[in-house]
């Protein structure tokens, strides 16, 4: 293995990839920055004190006011130097009291304010009494701050780089520590001998820390906090401005149902709202076993971090060096602080660049205890020969040396990771009391340490002090060895299933969790179990007995049974190796099927080539309609002696049909049709495994952000669930459950996404036929979840150039829906209490409606339900994050000033579907015709200004997130859809030229003239997909167009030449490109431009001195025609809208007579 290959897998290398796969908006988010920042500042007065504390005593003017005869005598500052500790912890119990109530922000800065009080009174304290009150006042601030600081930059920080932001904290500690020191070298050298030579270095950083105070009411609260105390909307709000990603976002999404299945998970359901009671937060904290395993692991990396005697260099520097023998004069013991103090600085550096998440906790605490412990080893014989006089200079250097090195080692492990530890290990709901506990506790130990330093030192003649902590150093070793976790890169809410199961089994364990939550309810939800969930055994003692599939204990308790793969240490089902066994022989199976399938076909293919058509037709047509008979006719003996029932179209079986002969079908020289009642054939293509995790996220997206606004059927975060549990690593995911449903969905997203996507080559293809292999389990469901299937099918097809007929999986959808009810209002006939399933069947029925309502309108046949059957309620207007199984979480619109919500377009385009509807209703299901005098004019008057008042009362439009793949929810969709609602609804009167207004013409004209004008702007020259949809909208625009040139003089007289050609222009240029991608819109360009240009023609006659009225007695040659009549037949056999025959016989008449 090179160099270069070691560089790439190294631990740096892995975290650099980690750092760029994570958005930009969220790695380099100035909000994030600038709040850590803050937080990390409230660790500057612990510092302040700790480095000002062990040489201010050295200053002449502080010797004079408080009677101290040198501060190199330990016993004679220890008070001093202690004092302050009892203060710290004073200060960091009640923080909880304080923390959980009044927020992060607010607390961080009454702490400061009880700290600025305490520097005030030691500046002016008379004596010792006072002075040493004031250190109490002091730490009862800096105690606090040292709780709030960590514990809100774990709030509010990425997981990415949560560990280098939380090291910010160590890192202001040593910023502090060395500005201390030299604010005290600088008052030795420039103050004269005076109190103002104390004063100075009490008051400085309180100045720094009221502007902090100020710089605190523009930056972000916590929003976990937000959660909390039940302000939900503030806490996203806050949550979107920390993660630069809007709340819809899949990231962000993700992490607020985290958060919020934490709370409620601590909360056990109860509901409540705000902080919680003190007794149930200390019941919560000290009888769940994975509590006390936090508990244990923080007060230990506490204590251990005073036992390594770090802290006890740094309080007690200037008297260690005179036992080392290595003082001098006040300024050398200063000088030499000052650069242990810089040193610290650039240690804590370089560990929270380099070591925390880079190389992992757990390293980091190896490396730094391993140079902390042979530190102590070297220091503590040192002494032992200085004592003797037998060390030489070399060897003196080396023990200073030796101090930094021992510096290094703390800042890389025992200094940052407690503070790490003590925030980021505990739930949300009780991280403020877990915090303050061990804070308390740590300052404690440090209390106890300080004060009891110098009589270690006395009574193990010095040097036994440092092999005394060189011991307490190897069993730092062997504990993080044993119990420490890896918690690098994972969630704060991913951090508790690392507390389940034996206590010293760190070494052991993966990286991250080996379950994540299972859904909850559902029909046809086949998830197993998951770790996570099953925590009402985390107190039992489980013993595996071996049994495959899993051992009687994990099937009892209905947990995932794993085991370590002894190679590669990753832990796997119990039955992992039959699971992986059985998985290829179902796909293995699966391809030869296909590839008999294939070969038969091709066999087949070329033997009724050679057979005579007619026999054919009648051979295979007896041989399917016996199968039909077989398997529609079906007795389901509903009662003693019920006949066998028919199962129609929207049966099972009849889909299976649509599906497996679209999907298999070879090139049978028939053109494809979305709308029309013919399937196209769809290259056979094998299936394909899923994208990686970022190809997938990127389709998955690519969906969310241009399909679902407009058909919002599937939910979201639901599909998220799938869509991790699938792509997400394997660590994390149990990804041996193999569920049909999500491997469905997830399969059948990718591909519509694909189709969206520019040069996606086969894998539309490929991933839709991976998802048919699971088509059958998903319809068999004959629940919610089989009509969205249907839904995910037509979107394909909406989008692809050959698959199953709109028309045909619309009207299955749609039957489906009435059939379970969805048609009905679901207040009186659901029989669900599942809000999501509620919402969702609202959803599923009406976006089956809107596409039937759709493919009705546009091929001119009756609508699948008539409206006045329907009479279920419209979807909330919510977004996706916001409906969960228990409830609605956020507040629907319900106001147009309320901004747009995910659903806020897609139920304005149900109201035009709706529109649409009784357009159709009223004037295409009769052949009653249209006049000025007609009754049906005052309906037609009625209908606009409904037409009207839709436009007027669209949402508005929400901002894109990367580039648009679809016109959907832009100005151009809004104004299409209106333009081409005037055509529906003047469209009859147009074709009954006698009688028809001018006004009417010239509505119609500028309606086709500004969609073609419309699709040329949004789809030439861009990344946007054509559908079968915007290519029969475009046509009938344009036909439209040439008919009123024909039709009306008043129209004639009104248009220019330059608008007329430029108008043909943009309506041919879209169909030429169209026509390029898919061969079955060809014959709409030829048409098209064919009778684009006679028009063009009839109005170069028309300004010359031989126009005559338009009654065309001049035929075509014999060609044109043949051609036009050839193209009209082609249109047809795609499926042509009763309105396209019309205006086409109307104008091909015409050229023909």
């Amino acid at each position: 293995m090179g160099v270069k290959e070691v560089l790439l897998r190294s631990p740096l290398a892995n975290y650099g990839k980690a750092i760029r796969s994570a958005p930009r908006e969220v790695i380099f988010n100035r909000n994030v920055i600038l709040s850590a920042i803050l937080f990390a500042m409230s660790a500057i007065p612990a510092t302040w004190d700790q480095g000002s504390a062990s040489v201010i005593p050295s200053l002449p003017g502080f010797q004079q006011q408080f009677h101290i005869s040198s501060g190199a005598n330990a016993k004679q500052i220890k008070n001093f130097v202690s004092l302050v500790y009892i203060g710290y912890a004073m200060g960091a119990a009640l923080s909880f009291f304080i923390n959980d109530r009044i927020g992060r922000l607010w607390s961080y800065r009454l702490y400061i304010v009880i700290w600025t009080i305490g520097q005030l009174v030691a500046c002016f304290s008379p004596g010792l009494s006072g002075l040493h009150a004031s250190r109490i006042i002091s730490g009862m601030g800096i105690g606090s701050l040292t709780v709030i600081g960590p514990m809100a930059i774990v709030e509010i920080a990425p997981m990415e780089i949560r560990g280098l932001l939380s090291a910010w904290f160590s890192v202001a500690m040593g910023l502090s520590l060395f500005v201390s020191v030299f604010c005290v070298y600088g008052a030795h050298s420039h103050i004269p001998v005076s109190r103002l030579q104390y004063q100075t270095v009490f008051f400085a950083p309180c100045i720094f820390m009221l502007l902090l105070i100020i710089a605190s009411f523009f930056l972000c609260e916590s929003p976990r906090w937000l959660f909390l105390v039940g302000r939900r909307e503030e806490g996203i709000r806050t949550l979107v401005k920390l993660r630069g990603l809007p709340s819809d976002h899949p990231r962000v999404a993700m992490e607020i149902r985290s958060i919020e299945d934490s709370i409620n998970k601590s909360r056990g359901g109860s509901g409540e709202d705000g902080p919680p009671r003190f007794i149930d937060i200390v019941k919560e904290t000290f009888t769940r076993r994975s509590n006390l395993r936090r508990l244990q692991q923080v007060l230990v990396s506490y204590a251990l971090a005073q036992l390594s005697g770090a802290n006890s260099i740094t309080s007690y520097f200037v008297p260690i060096l005179s036992i080392m023998g290595l003082g001098g004069d006040t300024k050398r013991s200063l000088f030499l602080s000052g650069m242990y103090a810089m040193s610290k600085l650039f240690f804590c550096l370089i560990a929270s660049f380099f070591f925390i998440d880079a190389l992992g906790r757990r390293k980091s605490l190896f490396v730094g205890i391993t140079l902390q412990m042979i530190s102590d080893i070297y220091i503590g014989v040192y002494i032992k020969f200085k004592q003797q006089n037998a060390a030489n200079f070399a060897s003196s250097e080396a023990a200073i040396a030796a101090i930094f090195i021992h510096a290094f080692g703390y800042a890389v492990g025992l200094l940052i990771l407690p503070y790490v530890f003590g925030a980021e290990l505990w739930p949300d709901r009780i991280r403020s009391f877990g915090s303050a506990l061990g804070a308390t506790f740590h300052w404690l130990f440090i209390y106890g340490f300080q004060y009891g330093l110098p009589s270690l030192l006395a009574k193990t003649d010095n040097w036994g002090a440092f092999i005394f902590f060189a011991c307490w150093c190897f069993i730092s070793l062997c504990y993080a060895y044993l119990m420490v976790p890896e918690i690098a890169g994972l969630s704060v809410e991913e951090i508790d299933a690392l507390f389940k199961g034996p206590w010293f089994n760190a070494f052991r364990r993966p990286n991250r969790p080996l379950g994540i939550d299972s859904d909850e309810g559902g029909e046809g939800n086949l998830d197993k179990p998951s770790i996570r969930e099953n925590e009402m055994v985390e107190d039992s003692k489980l013993r595996c007995d071996a049994q495959v599939p899993a051992c009687a204990n994990c099937d009892k308790h209905g947990l995932t049974c794993l085991v370590e793969d002894p190679s590669t240490k990753r832990h796997q089902p119990r039955n992992y190796t039959d699971t992986l066994e059985d998985r290829v022989a179902l796909l293995e199976g699966l391809l030869q099927q296909m590839q008999q399938d294939a070969s038969m076909r091709a066999q087949v293919t070329s033997e009724d080539d050679s057979r005579p058509t007619g026999f054919k037709s009648k051979e295979e047509d007896n041989a399917v309609s016996d199968l039909a008979s077989k398997v529609g006719m079906l007795n389901l003996h509903y009662a003693a002696g019920a006949e066998p029932q028919y199962l129609g179209s929207s049966s099972t079986f009849a889909f299976s049909r649509i599906i497996n002969s679209s999907l298999r079908e070879g090139a049978s020289g028939n053109t494809p049709s979305t709308f029309g009642l013919s399937e196209g054939p769809i290259d056979l293509l094998s299936p394909c495994p899923l994208p990686s995790y970022e190809a997938g996220i990127a389709l998955s997206n690519a969906y969310f952000q241009n399909i679902h606004p407009q058909y919002p059927f599937l939910h979201e975060p639901t599909f998220r669930d799938w869509e991790m549990k699938l792509i997400g690593e394997p660590e994390a995911t149990n990804a041996f459950s193999f569920d049909p449903i999500s491997l469905f969905f997830v399969n059948v997203v990718y591909a519509i996404s694909a189709l969206l996507l520019p040069n996606s080559g086969s894998l539309p293809q490929q991933l839709y036929a991976s998802a048919q292999i699971y088509i059958s389990h998903v319809m068999s469901l004959d629940n919610l979840e089989s009509i969205q299937a249907i839904l995910c099918c037509a979107m394909y097809s909406l989008r692809s150039p050959a698959g199953p007929s709109i028309w045909k999986l619309s009207g299955l959808a749609l039957r489906q829906c009435i059939e379970l009810g969805y048609h009905r209002n679901s207040k009186k006939f659901s029989s669900t209490s599942d809000l999501l399933r509620l919402e969702l069947r609202k959803r599923v029925f009406w976006c089956a409606y809107g596409i039937d309502c759709a493919a009705a309108t546009t091929l001119g046949r009756p609508l699948g339900v008539p409206l006045q059957e329907v009479d279920a309620e419209l979807p909330l207007d919510i977004n996706d994050i916001d409906i969960t199984s228990a409830g609605i979480c956020g507040t629907p619109r319900s106001s147009s000033t309320d901004p747009p919500t995910t659903m806020s377009i897609a139920i304005h385009v149900i109201r035009l579907r709706c529109l649409w509807a009784r357009i159709h209703t009223c004037f295409y299901s009769d052949t009653t015709l249209f006049s000025s005098t007609n009754p049906s004019h005052t309906r037609t008057e009625q209908l606009r200004a409904e037409l009207e008042d839709w436009l007027a009362t669209a949402p508005p439009i929400p901002p894109r997130v990367g580039d648009a793949l679809s016109i959907f929810a832009s100005q151009d969709w809004f104004d299409n859809n209106y333009n081409y609602s005037i055509l529906l609804l003047y469209r009859g009167q147009l074709t009954d030229s006698k009688g028809t207004a001018d006004n009417v013409f010239m509505e119609c004209l500028h309606a086709a003239e500004n969609i073609c004008h419309g699709y040329r702007r949004q789809y030439i020259g861009r990344s946007v997909n054509y559908t079968w949809g915007a290519l029969h909208c475009l046509f009938m625009a344009g036909l439209t167009y040439l008919h009123c040139m024909w039709a009306s003089p008043v129209v004639r007289e009104a248009v220019r030449h330059d608008n007329l050609s430029s108008t043909c222009s943009d309506c041919t240029i879209v169909l030429v490109v169209m026509a390029e991608r898919w061969k079955g819109a060809a014959p709409y360009r030829d048409i098209f431009e064919a009778l684009a240009s006679r028009t063009r023609t009839m109005m170069v006659d028309k300004n010359n001195e031989w126009w005559v009225e338009p009654v065309p007695s001049t035929p075509l040659d014999g060609m044109d025609q043949e051609d036009l009549i050839q193209w009209m037949a082609d249109i047809n056999d795609i499926s042509m809208s009763d309105g396209i025959d019309r205006l086409l016989t109307g104008l091909v008449g015409d050229y023909t007579q």
